[in-house]
């Protein structure tokens, strides 16, 4: 599972936002862990703060990516948005903001943006009809220990900053299935877990080649 799902900030939108095109647009607030449900189709863009989009249906849910400040994602009906820490964002529709979407430099951003996200989807597409849990989860937690993994006596060490349910939503599955998993890598000395949020890969090499 790629790290792309989490975007990091764009210089180009932070230009924008300071523009002035924005002086006039009303801000919307959430402080962390609180949630909204967008009402209709609209363009999200964060200012400051991180937020989590996930994608919410049949009493299902799946995380799609965490946008950082200075990023802009669309969202709809099947959205929900929840604050990781206080955020500041736009909600626009086009229709109530035709000056902004009139500008090449915003329709270009806009555009840009939302290939990003449209390619991270169908990534995520692929990854749910193609590949197991397990191997879902060895491709994050390799990728992560690879990235930012801290060397320790322990082996790398890596902090989720997310709980387990948060990690099963990321994966696209029950925190019963990824639980059950986490568990067959203790048992097989490949990982050790820390807590709720942080886990130590003995042998990334294993990991790689765990079948389950």
């Amino acid at each position: 599972m790629p790290n792309c799902r989490i975007l990091i900030e764009s210089k180009d939108i932070e230009k924008i936002l300071k523009s002035g095109y924005f002086d006039n647009i009303p801000k919307r607030y959430l402080k962390k862990n609180e949630i909204c449900f967008p009402n209709s189709e609209r363009i999200l863009i964060i200012k400051k703060g991180k937020i989590k989009v996930t994608y919410y249906n049949n009493e299902k849910e799946i995380t799609l990516y965490y946008l950082c400040k200075n990023n802009m994602a669309y969202c709809n009906q099947n959205n929900i948005i929840k604050a990781k820490e206080n955020s500041e964002f736009y909600f626009l529709k086009a229709d109530e903001y035709y000056e902004l979407f009139k500008d090449p430099n915003f329709c270009n951003l806009l555009l840009n943006s939302l290939t990003k996200n449209i390619n991270i989807e169908r990534e995520l597409i692929f990854d749910l009809a193609f590949k197991t849990c397990s191997q879902r989860a060895i491709e994050f937690l390799t990728s992560a220990a690879i990235a930012a993994g801290e060397k320790t006596h322990k082996g790398l060490k890596i902090n989720l900053n997310c709980t387990i349910d948060e990690f099963a939503t990321f994966l696209g599955t029950s925190r019963q299935t990824l639980s059950m998993f986490l568990n067959m890598l203790i048992k097989n000395n490949i990982m050790e877990k820390k807590g709720q949020k942080t886990f130590f890969i003995k042998d990334i090499k294993a990991l790689k080649n765990f079948k389950f």
